[in-house]
C-alpha cells in the first residue's frame, strides 16, 4: 500500500488522471468507477487497483486494501486513534523525516515462537524463558534531522532483547530439528562438489567411497561423522548416491536426504529411513 501526503485534495484529486497517463496506465482513466463510504470517495479500475482520498492521505494499492484501509479509517480504528501507537512514539522529535513502527501483535508472535521451544531448552533455560514477562511492546524507528545531520534512533523493549538472547543460546545450544535438515542438506552439497574433485584428480575417473574420501580428509568430521546425521556413501567409477539420515529421528531431525552426481538434493519424512531418488526434490 502507498500512502502519499497531499496538502490541496481537490488539486491532487483532478491531477490522478494525468498521473496515471504519465505512469503509462492512460488506458484504464475509461473504466474507473467511483464508489463512496461515507464522506471517502473511493476510485476503482476494475478491481485490478483502486486509491482513495483518506484525511491528508492518498492511498494507492489493490482494490481491497484500499476498501479495508477506508473502512478501518471511518470505523475509528488507524494508528492515528490506536492509544499503543501513540505512547510509543512519544518519544520521536516532532519533525521526523521517516519512521517505522512494529506493533505489538508482531512481537506477541516472536514471544509465542520462543515459548514453543521451550520443550527443547535444557531446564535452566526453560525457566529462565517461560518466566520472562509475556507482555509484548512495540518497536519503533525514527529519522530526524535537526540541523546537526541526519539521526537514526530505534527503541527495541526490553523483554524482547532479553527473549531475543535467550532464543539465540537455546538454538545454539540445541538446534531445532529444522536447523540440523537444513545442515544435512547443505553437507550433501557440499559432497557433489568433494566427489567431482576426487573424481577429476586422485580418483581418476571414478567417484569416492566412503573410506577413500574420509582417508584424504575431505570430510570435516563435524559435519558429517558427529553431526545430527549419518551419512552414506555408496560411489562406482561413473556414479555415487549419499544419503542423511537423523541420528535420532523426530529429534535431530525428521526428513531423510539423498543425492547423486545430478547434484539434485531429494528427501521427505521417511520415519528415520533413508531416502531415495524417488523423493521430491528440496527447495
Amino acid at each position: 500500500m502507498l500512502l502519499i501526503a497531499v496538502k490541496d485534495r481537490e488539486a491532487a484529486r483532478r491531477a490522478m488522471p494525468h498521473v496515471l497517463e504519465g505512469l503509462g496506465l492512460g488506458e484504464a482513466n475509461p473504466i474507473a468507477q467511483t464508489e463512496r463510504r461515507e464522506d471517502v470517495e473511493i476510485v476503482n479500475y476494475a478491481g485490478s487497483f483502486a486509491y482513495a482520498f483518506v484525511g491528508n492521505f492518498l492511498i494507492i494499492s489493490q482494490t481491497g486494501s484500499v476498501r479495508r484501509a477506508v473502512d478501518a479509517y471511518l470505523n475509528h480504528q488507524t494508528l492515528a486513534s490506536n492509544s499503543v501507537f501513540r505512547n510509543s512514539r512519544r518519544w520521536e522529535p516532532r519533525q521526523n523525516l521517516g519512521e517505522v513502527y512494529f506493533s505489538p501483535a508482531m512481537m506477541e508472535g516472536y514471544h509465542d515462537a520462543i515459548r514453543k521451544q521451550a520443550g527443547t531448552m535444557d531446564p535452566t533455560m526453560r525457566d529462565f524463558v517461560l518466566a520472562l514477562d509475556p507482555t509484548a511492546s512495540a518497536i519503533t524507528y525514527a529519522l530526524s534531522n535537526e540541523g546537526l545531520g541526519t539521526q537514526h534512533e530505534i527503541h527495541l523493549p526490553r523483554n524482547l532483547i532479553i527473549t531475543m538472547v535467550a532464543g539465540i543460546s537455546s538454538a545454539t545450544k540445541s538446534p531445532p530439528p529444522e536447523a540440523n535438515e537444513m545442515i544435512a542438506v547443505m553437507a550433501l552439497q557440499s559432497l557433489v562438489r568433494v566427489e567431482e574433485t576426487y573424481k577429476n584428480s586422485t580418483g581418476k575417473g571414478s567417484y569416492g567411497e566412503w573410506n577413500e574420501l574420509q582417508d584424504l580428509k575431505l570430510l570435516p568430521g563435524e559435519m558429517f561423522q558427529t553431526g545430527a546425521y549419518r551419512f552414506t556413501i555408496t560411489a562406482s567409477v561413473d556414479q555415487f548416491e549419499a544419503v542423511a539420515t537423523p541420528r535420532e529421528y523426530g529429534k535431530t531431525g525428521k526428513r531423510s536426504f539423498f543425492v547423486d552426481k545430478s547434484g539434485v538434493v531429494r528427501g521427505d519424512d521417511h520415519g528415520g529411513g533413508p531416502a531415495t531418488v524417488a523423493d521430491n526434490p528440496i527447495q
